[in-house]
């Protein structure tokens, strides 16, 4: 964790190469049904590496940053 809601997934096995996308999505542990409880997640604005990624969940109402109970991502390489 770098931070709140920011955070950085180290790969087992590098990438190729650095020619690759990133999907995937934050949720939250919520059980007031009146709090939506979906996060987004988002490459942060740094250098894709072969060796890992760093993404960000947000809050997808204000853009805040968002420490969520679970992250997904997964990974598309060419």
């Amino acid at each position: 964790v770098n931070g709140t809601g920011d955070y950085t997934v180290n790969y087992a096995t590098a990438m190729p190469n650095a020619n690759y996308t990133v999907f995937g999505g934050c949720l939250e542990n919520n059980n007031d049904a009146t709090q939506p409880s979906n996060r987004l997640i988002n490459p942060k604005r740094t250098p894709l590496l072969t060796t890992s990624v760093r993404v960000a969940c947000t809050y997808p109402v204000d853009s805040s940053l968002q420490n969520p109970y679970s992250v997904y991502i997964a990974v598309f390489s060419s």
